[in-house]
């Protein structure tokens, strides 16, 4: 009978009532994950930081080399990387593989050749040669 008094619609759950200017619940809910996506983000941008720390340390990508080079000379990585025997490629060519041997020296001869298109490591060797590096 109690429970009459106190609740009209015997059984039925009835409405919160609140306080004027209290969040309801859906509302704390969507503040709350909206915190929360931005923690996220945040740890994801944090975590963005730290790996561009970590690489920044490392030395320049023969690939990239190779493509300054080819900038310089006004020609595409794929002129120097090519098959092309023309002076002006040839020049580039040593040029960006004496590049790479300077900023490189941990890559063995047959790595740069695979650089530059699947050259032979003899290739190479006669290029820095040419350059006066070997």
């Amino acid at each position: 009978m109690e429970e009459a008094a106190r609740n009209p619609r015997p059984g039925k759950p009835q409405p919160i009532e609140r306080m004027p200017g209290e969040l309801g619940a859906r509302a704390f809910g969507a503040e709350e994950r909206a915190t929360q996506g931005q923690r996220q983000q945040e740890a994801f941008l944090r975590q963005i930081e730290q790996l561009r720390a970590a690489f920044a340390g490392l030395p320049e990508r023969p690939a990239k080399i190779i493509a300054r080079v080819a900038r310089e000379h006004g020609l595409t990585a794929a002129d120097i990387t090519g098959r092309s025997q023309t002076a002006p490629m040839i020049r580039a060519r040593f040029a960006a593989v004496a590049e790479v041997r300077r900023i490189r020296p941990d890559l063995s001869l047959p790595q740069i050749g695979r650089a530059f298109g699947g050259r032979d490591h003899t290739t190479i060797l006669s290029a820095l040669r040419k350059m006066g590096l070997k």
